[in-house]
């Protein structure tokens, strides 16, 4: 590469972000990462044809590492930077596992809470030791709804007129500003 081309911030940074890509690859080529990948209960979608020596692995890390350095050192915002990289490859490296997992899905029930609803006239045909009360799954609105009316409502009003007991006692002596402090008993 010319010199002029290793000056140019915008060109270096593409460079080691490419060369990081890669080198990410590189790793899943490793005898661990194999038999991470088939491990997962299910056949991987792409199991590399070749194993990275532990030497040869090493040495991508090394190089990730330096990739990494440089990328912190590069103006401007080089650490924000390189952050940010750091993330992308971290996601990069979870969708791989996620893609070779046969995309499992990640969704979650809704959240949902059991509670007990006073219907007042005994009405459960239960056995006379619930009467009046049933049981029912709620959303997360209606679970609560109680304590979100307590947190909207107006606050008591607050003992201290102008914030604090001293603020509020200097006031009521009829002190108004700094002025009056400096010449106090008068």
């Amino acid at each position: 590469m010319t010199s002029v081309q290793i000056a140019d911030t915008h060109f270096r940074r593409q460079f080691l972000f490419q060369l990081l890509t890669i080198l990410q690859h590189l790793l899943t080529h490793t005898k661990a990462a194999k038999q991470a990948a088939t491990k997962a209960g299910s056949k991987p979608l792409h199991i590399p044809e070749f194993t990275l020596e532990p030497t040869d692995a090493q040495w991508v890390q090394e190089t990730q590492l330096k990739c990494i350095e440089e990328l912190k050192q590069t103006a401007p915002n080089g650490r924000l930077f390189a952050d940010s990289v750091t993330t992308v490859l971290e996601r990069e490296r979870s969708w791989v596992r996620w893609k070779n997992e046969q995309c499992m899905p990640f969704d979650k029930a809704p959240w949902s809470e059991e509670i007990v609803v006073d219907i007042g006239d005994g009405e459960t045909g239960g056995d006379g030791a619930d009467d009046g009360k049933l049981t029912r799954k709620v959303g997360f609105e209606d679970a609560t709804r109680k304590k979100r009316t307590e947190i909207m409502a107006d606050p008591d009003e607050w003992e201290h007129k102008f914030g604090t007991a001293p603020l509020t006692e200097i006031w009521e002596m009829g002190y108004r500003d700094l002025a009056d402090l400096q010449r106090p008993f008068q």
